[in-house]
């Protein structure tokens, strides 16, 4: 059975990224498979394999949440994404490493393999943003109206 999409990504089985492991994630005709891998890149053990009619996906920037059941696991597809929207501005900048990061590869190939994809994209991430911004902006427009009445 040949890999229809093959890529090395950062497994992280817990609920902190401290704990991500280096991993390949490999994506056939009816199935996905994560292997974890050591320092040299051989693999040591197969974590998620699972059919595609079995799976969920959700996410956004550069994180995907694999689903199966009530099983949930993330898969990071770029660290430097992450870093960057830590630091102020980040998010202005952020939009090419995520593109470049492969993720949207994958979530076009689930999607036309019929598996549920909800995807945060960094467009929508944008928009939330400026709302965020506008709203803040109004309430303190608003606040400063009422104290100089």
């Amino acid at each position: 059975m040949t890999a229809i999409l093959t890529q090395n990504i950062s497994y992280i089985p817990g609920f902190t990224q401290l704990g991500a492991t280096p991993a390949r994630m490999e994506l056939f005709e009816d199935r996905v498979v994560v292997t974890t891998l050591d320092e040299d890149g051989a693999a040591i053990e197969v974590v998620i394999d699972t059919p595609l009619s079995e799976l969920k996906i959700s996410g956004s920037l550069a994180l995907l949440k694999i689903i199966v059941g009530d099983v949930k696991r993330t898969i990071d597809f770029s660290f430097k994404a992450r870093a960057m929207m830590a630091t102020p501005g980040g998010i202005l900048g952020v939009g090419s490493v995520i593109r470049d990061s492969g993720i949207y590869g994958w979530i076009n190939e689930f999607r036309s393999r019929g598996v549920a994809v909800k995807y945060i994209s960094i467009g929508h991430t944008w928009l939330m943003a400026l709302a965020g911004v506008v709203v803040f902006a109004f309430v303190v427009f608003v606040i400063a109206t009422n104290m100089s009445s």
